[in-house]
């Protein structure tokens, strides 16, 4: 996230001096009776509890599952299900722990008839198609995805690979796993919440992976998943302490729903249906983005570099945000692209775009897959030239020039251009831009009235929605 916050840091200043699809494994059996439904609950404010949703699934004995440790540690009430069966339901303790690889080894309370699934090895720069099983999101019934490895020079690639020199890392180093030592294998494909735990698995239904992808980089996925086969064993003869408290990745990885502490089961999984048909945003052409999470300011913080951090600082000492301000994260899994909305603002579907309105305030992202990158570069430089091209009177403004950040090697673009419009019978501030990622687009816009005529609240609002559309990114892998 080096320098995210710059065009932030721009607009404060000038505020402040104006105005202060389910695949099919080989014989379908795994889902039916080795995949299993993770629940777990945790207290919460108000007469209400937590509940969590991961996936796991059997191995070496009917009364064993493996799951990612970050979905269970230091959680109560650890559940087992394979739904809708009632009778393939109980209670599970965590019977081992791993804490290199994320793993844990649960043990039943009672007998449900599980099947222990076998594990293999796979080549990290495979172009095999695999599969993902489990409960992603609030399901109620197990899904299955095709997923596909990303592949590069290293042959057994670590966590390392993908976040050295992130400050993710340097968390990771605080909570003390998984290790960044740990084998991985870079996974191509979205993983969504309530897949922690997931089999990855290949077409003779033995499992060469655990998803993981438990971790963010700002508001933004890292996709990967152990490799099975490096440390199953090593699971089942740890002697390490099953006693440790919650997660951070539980927040981030672990689907999440808040209910009545008194709720029933049947109320539970209504509320988790519920809440998963809520989180979908859905397009008439079938395009469509998924809230996967919720993270306050200060999560965010935590994997900023400290020019970012010392950016949002000074928006807190101003007053303009808050340290527990929160963000909706949606995602758009075709391409990966992330987008943050501030809690408690609706987003619809609307003339192409999806959208958000505030007072006096419009924000509107739309994500966009292309061939190539520089299609994708042309892509969002078109986009540009047509929003901008939508307002009969414009200026540029001296106050906010425009930004063309171009990598060229990481196939990465940032570029934003501001203008100051006339309609309606008032000046407003349009900026139009967005992000690059190979060949996929990241596209916004954000219509205000001038920060000069604003009040404190729409102030407020306007640099809550400026921070939003610096951290909108694409999941890392």
């Amino acid at each position: 996230m080096k320098n995210l916050l710059k065009g932030v840091m721009l607009l404060f200043f000038v505020a402040f001096t104006v105005n202060i699809s389910m695949a099919q494994i080989a014989d379908g059996t795994a889902g039916k009776s080795s995949i299993v439904k993770i629940t777990t609950e945790e207290k919460v404010v108000g007469g209400k509890k937590a509940v969590y949703n991961a996936t796991g699934w059997c191995w070496k004995d009917k009364m064993y599952v493996v799951t990612s440790l970050h979905a269970v540690a230091g959680m109560s009430n650890i559940k087992v299900s394979i739904p809708p069966n009632k009778e393939k339901e109980t209670v599970a303790d965590i019977y081992k722990v791993y804490k290199k690889a994320d793993l844990a080894l649960l043990k039943l309370r009672k007998d449900i008839g599980l099947k222990p699934l076998k594990e293999a090895d796979a080549d990290a720069n495979s172009m095999t198609t695999f599969q993902i099983w489990g409960y992603p999101h609030n399901i109620y019934m197990i899904q299955g995805k095709p997923l596909n490895f990303n592949f590069g020079t290293e042959s057994r690639p670590t966590l390392n690979s993908i976040l050295a020199g992130s400050n993710t890392a340097t968390v990771l180093k605080k909570q003390k796993y998984p290790s960044l030592n740990v084998e991985i294998f870079k996974v191509g494909t979205t993983i969504q919440p309530g897949h922690s735990g997931a089999p990855i698995l290949n077409k003779d239904n033995q499992v060469i992976g655990v998803a993981e992808g438990g971790l963010k980089e700002g508001v933004a996925g890292i996709n990967f998943a152990i490799r099975s086969k490096s440390y199953l064993q090593e699971l089942y003869n740890s002697t390490e302490s099953t006693s440790m408290p919650k997660s951070a990745q539980a927040e981030l990885f672990s689907s999440k729903t808040i209910v009545p502490d008194e709720a029933t089961e049947e109320e539970i999984e209504q509320y988790m249906a519920q809440a998963n048909e809520v989180a979908t945003i859905s397009s008439d052409s079938g395009k469509e983005v998924h809230r996967t999470w919720q993270a306050s300011l200060e999560d965010i913080a935590m994997t900023m570099d400290d020019e970012d951090i010392q950016t949002v600082q000074t928006l807190i000492d101003n007053g303009y945000v808050f340290i527990n301000d929160t963000f909706e994260v949606y995602e758009d899994y075709s391409t990966g692209a992330t987008f943050a909305i501030p809690t408690g603002y609706n987003v619809v579907y609307q003339d192409g775009f999806f959208m958000v309105q505030g007072d006096e305030l419009i924000f509107a992202f739309v994500p966009i897959n292309t061939n190539s990158f520089p299609e994708a570069q042309e892509t969002l430089n078109q986009f540009i030239i047509e929003m901008h091209g939508q307002y009969p009177t414009k200026s540029r403004m001296a106050d906010f020039p425009d930004t063309n950040e171009v990598d060229e090697m990481k196939k990465h673009i940032e570029k934003y251009d501001y203008r100051q419009v006339a309609y309606q019978g008032g000046q407003y501030l349009v900026s139009v831009g967005g992000k690059v990622e190979g060949t996929n687009v990241a596209a916004m816009y954000l219509d205000t009235k001038l920060p000069a005529d604003m009040t404190d609240n729409q102030l407020r609002e306007f640099f809550l929605f400026a921070l939003a559309s610096e951290l909108a990114s694409f999941s890392k892998n």
